[in-house]
Formats: C-alpha cells, structure tokens, sequence
C-alpha cells in the first residue's frame, strides 16, 4: 500500500539536456515528494523504464528520431495505466487532439515563467494521487472477489433439538470437520454429539435457546473434534425460522421428509459456520505479542507514548506514571498538549500537525510533571496508519535533557571563556610581537648582520602560532545548521586562498556536501597547504597531484596526494597539535582539520594513497 509520504518517480524525457535539469530542479522544489529521472531520447526513456518503475512520465512531443506520442504507443504496451504527461514546445489543436486521441494523462505547453513548472507538478501529482487510488482500488476489488469466491464454512438448517440434527448442508463441509454432508444429513453423524465439543454443548444449546426465546439472532464461537479426532475452533451465525415459511419447506415436503417432525416443532435453525481455529491461535499470539510489547515498552528509560487522531492518550508505558508523577487514570484522561507548559504549547501543536503532514516530528519543549515543575524534553514522533495508508494517531518517545542543556550551556561558557581567553592572550602577545618586529625593521636597516634573520623567522613562526591557535579555539564549535555545498565549488576556492606553486589539482566528483560552507572550506585548504608543503621533497617538489574525490558506497569524500607521505607510525600523531613533520610548521594544520571535523560529527582518518603519499579520509558525511 503506497503512503502519503513515498516519493513520486517521474521519468522525464526531453532532447533539451538544459531544459531537463531546469524542469527536474523546479518539480523537486515545488514538492519533496517528487523525485525525477531524466533522460534526452526515446530509446534512452525505454532502457530506463524497462529496468525502473515510475508513477508518472513526462514527455516532450517534437523530439529528433522518435516522437513523444511513439513512446507513449511503446509505454501503453507494457503499463496501459500508467500516467503519461505531455510536456511540449509545440502547441496547437491539432498537437492536442492527436495527444489526446493517443491516450495521454494530460497536456500542457511549455513557457509561461516558472508558474508552467508549478502547474506541471500539480497535474503530475494528481495524476499519480489518481493512479495509485486507481491501482489501490483495483487491489481492494481483486482481494474482495477472492474472498468471497474463496469463503470457506457451511450453509445449514437444523432442528431446534438439543443433538441438532441437520437436514440440509452445503459447502466446504469435509474441509471443515472431516466428514461428507451426506453423512451429517442422514444422521450417520451427529452434529450435537459427535462434532460438537462435550465440553461446550451446553453453553452452545444456551446460546441459541436465549436467542430464539428473544427473537434474535444467534453467534457463538465453540470447539469441535474432526474426523481425525483434532480439536477446532468454529464461529457460527444463524437464527430461528418457522418451518413453514422457510425457502426450503417445499424442497423438504418432496424429499418425503416425516409429516409428523414438521408438525412437532415448526422452528428450526439456519445459519453459517466456518473454521476460526486459525485466528484463535492467531489471538493468543497477539495477547502475547501485546505482553511481549509492553514489557519492551516498560524497559525504556524514555517515556513511550500512543495518542489517537482524537488526542485520546491510549497507549503509555510505566515510565510515563513514574516521571511524570500522574496515575494512569489521570493519564487516561489528558491530551497531549495538557502536559506541555503554555509557552510551548503552540510550538507542540505545530509539531503534531507535522506528523500528520510529513509522518514525522521533532521538538523540545517543556513537560509539566503533576507537582506542577518543568523538566525540558525532546519529543520525537512518528504517524501511525491504517491499511489504507491514513493516519489513525501518532506514537512517540519523550527523553529527558535536562543534562544535555546543563552540558550545552556548560559547553557554551566554555566556548565563550575560550574565545575570551585565546583574544586576550593574542591582544597581549601580538602587542609585544609588533614592537619586536619593529625595532628588527630598524636594526636591518643600520646594520647587517647573520643573526638578524633567524629572529625574523622566529617573529614570523610567532605570527603563525597566533593565528592557529585562534582558529583551534573557535573551529570546534558544533556545525548546527549544514546546508547543501557543492564540493567542486568549496574545492576550487580552497586552491585559489593557497600558496600551491606548480603542483596540479584534480576533482573526480560533483556531490553536495551538507556542512557549513567557510569551515569546510578552511578545513580543505588546511589540507591542500599540508599536501603541498609537507608532502613534498627534493624529487616531488614540482610533481605534487591533490586529487579530491568520493569514497565508495558515498562514505564520505577524501583529498590524496603523491607526495612523500606519512610512516604508518606517525598517523595518529599528525593529528596532535603541535605535532609537525617539518621544522618550520606549527603542528596545528590538521589538529584544525580534526576538529572541523568533530564540529560537523565527520569521522577523519589518514592511509596511504595510491600514489604513496597522504589520503585523508572524512567518513559520516551527509550528501545531497
């Protein structure tokens, strides 16, 4: 059964390549649901089709080689019903009739400013909401015909008489007990005494009796022992009628049946009967699987909640009362905004709203506890559905952070002292710096001496220190907010801001990295500067190659190189501050990389490229 929430597969073909990337960019943003596929020709559109399925198509008319309205004639052999749009440059009557007369879904014409692309999605969308109530109908149809050409029991008609003697038995009646219709009808076999279960004939004979004497109709549920001697489940429903009225009172007076039986009793039963043993043990499973689920739900330290689409609260586990301080009566009677605190009630209402819109939640607010104090938690839900894929309520999971916001705002201070102190401390040694760079300016200029320069480099290494141990202070700041950044883009800017001499870059992928864009950036061109200045020596200093690409199975991304490398031995190391293989770095180059890293949630990890020098590896990465 499809959901509301699965995607729409539109398959898109258009010999204009520009055109294709522009339609698929506007459907996807006018609707997540729609996910498109492209293709620039029919026999290119056919391949794709014979090996994906698709809910909608979308076609251009005009196309070199073979015509829209062609490959519809190709599609309708293979999926008759599947929805067929006609997108299309070329627009008159006779384009329209001949579209129309070929069986397409729908037709619209190309231009009219983005508002065309807005209306393509809406028809696409109804075509497909149409196309799957279609199929979804079509399926509920198919199962009702075999069940009822499929359903299994008997059709009866007994005496009113304690051993039920039956003279009439149609159906699956071997199937249900073992023995022949012929047998039960001549009385070799006696339904009240020989099927019936001993345990069970008096509650049956009650049963019934309570019902004719009430006029109702009667339904019970007993055990009987088959033919095979197999005890059975059976359901039954039927009620009295007088003889003489009955549809087969004629049919019984020409099989000769005894005047004096009809005449005796003039009520007798009819009714159904069918095999249930399998929902019966199909019960006691689910009583059991329903202990089983409340013993998981209970052995949650978060509390587990199930609310209905009226906001009746009718699913909890003991962590609830527990927590919260209220008795499962008090629960019963509570909604789920009655536990919210004011300021966060119409944040909560918007959140449900968005389970019931998207099949999903997430918000924090503020859990009023039956003493009346407040604990902030997060609560995290999930729709819950029906056969037919519409919501019926929602389940979800409340946890207490109540420490993860003690450790945030400890984690906010820290950062903020941090910075204070990493400001403060290059305000006072850059003050220093400053006058001993000065009065080295002046002592070159009156005298020159060899010693002179050593000092200068060791101003220019202080500069340095300053500068890496500023943004080792603020790069670990966690990345709250990543968007969509195209790696090439981040990749090629990082090149530019480096010192990288005549060594070459080579990017081997277009994906979209979710991070944010100038720490990803800072994080690449830590990376290019290490590949260029540390990974070179005496016979690659001009051959240096940084290839930057995707790692298998989209695991993250890398950036390698051909350099000299790194000993096995010293991996972990470089990623130490401080650490540096060459004399005149400042060993904080890829400590910066790690905790760009850390800040996004990547994993990062140093190998050996293929070349022989450095690959970095950042794993955990989210792609677009």
């Amino acid at each position: 059964m499809d959901s509301p929430s699965d995607p729409r597969r539109v398959l898109h073909v258009d010999d204009d390549q520009a055109f294709l990337e522009l339609t698929a960019e506007f459907l996807e943003r006018e609707s997540d649901a729609l996910v498109v596929t492209t293709a620039t020709s029919v026999d290119e559109a056919t391949a794709i089709l014979d090996r994906e399925s698709f809910d909608c198509i979308v076609s251009d008319y005009d196309m070199p080689g073979t015509s829209g309205l062609t490959f519809l004639e190709r599609v309708r052999e293979r999926h008759p019903d599947l929805p067929f749009v006609l997108f299309t440059g070329k627009g008159s009557e006779e384009v329209a009739s001949e579209a129309i007369t070929a069986g397409v879904t729908d037709y619209l014409q190309k231009g009219g400013g983005t508002e065309r692309f807005a209306l393509l999605a809406n028809r696409i969308q109804k075509a497909v909401e149409r196309y799957r109530s279609e199929r979804a109908l079509e399926e509920r149809n198919r199962r009702l015909e075999t069940l009822i050409s499929n359903l299994p029991g008997i059709v009866y008609r007994c005496e009113n008489a304690p051993a039920w003697p039956m003279s009439y038995v149609a159906g699956e009646c071997e199937q249900l007990v073992g023995y022949p219709a012929a047998a039960i009808e001549d009385g070799d076999i006696s339904w009240g005494e020989d099927v019936l279960h001993p345990e069970d004939q008096e509650m049956a004979w009650q049963t019934v009796q309570d019902a004719v004497e009430s006029g109702e109709p009667f339904e019970l549920t007993y055990r009987i022992v088959d033919a095979d001697g197999e005890v059975r489940w059976m359901w039954e429903r039927g009620r009295a009628v007088d003889v003489a009225d009955a549809p087969w009172a004629d049919a019984l007076n020409r099989e000769g049946a005894d005047a004096e039986r009809q005449t005796v009793d003039t009520v007798a039963l009819e009714g159904f009967i069918t095999d249930i043993t399998e929902p019966k043990e199909r019960e006691q499973e689910l009583r059991e699987q329903r202990a089983f689920t409340e013993t998981i739900m209970d052995a949650f330290d978060d509390i587990v909640y199930v609310f209905d689409h009226g906001g009746n609260f009718i699913e909890w586990n003991d962590r609830a009362t527990v927590v919260s301080g209220y008795a499962d009566e008090e629960l019963a009677e509570m909604g789920p905004l009655d536990f919210i605190a004011d300021e966060d009630v119409e944040r909560v209402a918007d959140s449900i709203q968005e389970i019931y819109e998207t099949g999903r939640s997430h918000v924090e607010a503020g859990l009023v506890m039956a003493d009346g104090s407040r604990v902030p938690y997060e609560f995290r839900g999930r729709a819950l559905t029906d056969d037919d894929g519409e919501p019926w309520g929602f389940c979800g999971i409340a946890r207490d952070i109540s420490e993860r916001r003690r450790n945030e705002r400890e984690l906010e201070s820290r950062n903020e002292r941090l910075d204070e102190f990493a400001s403060i401390v290059s305000h006072d040694l850059r003050n220093p710096l400053n006058v001993a760079e000065g009065h080295l300016e002046l002592v070159q200029e009156e005298c020159d001496s060899d010693h002179l320069e050593p000092v200068e480099r060791a101003h220019d290494r202080m500069d340095a220190l300053i500068e890496e141990l500023l943004t080792l202070g603020r790069e670990g700041e966690s990345v709250e907010a990543p968007t969509p950044v195209p790696l090439t883009d981040v990749v090629s800017a990082s090149w530019k801001h480096v010192d990288t001499g005549d060594a070459t870059l080579t990017v081997e992928t277009d994906r979209h990295v979710r991070a944010d864009a100038p720490r990803l950036q800072r994080l690449l061109e830590n990376l290019v500067h290490n590949a260029v200045t540390h990974g070179t020596d005496d016979d690659t200093a001009a051959d240096i190659t940084v290839t930057v690409g995707c790692l298998p199975d989209d695991a993250g991304f890398y950036v390698a190189d051909n350099g000299c490398g790194i000993p096995s031995d010293e991996r972990q190391a470089v990623l130490d501050p401080g650490y540096s293989t060459s004399e005149g770095g400042t060993g904080f180059g890829l400590t910066i990389v790690r905790r760009i890293a850390d800040a996004h949630g990547w994993d990062l990890s140093l190998a050996e490229s293929e070349a022989g020098g450095v690959r970095v590896e950042v794993r955990n990465v989210g792609f677009d």
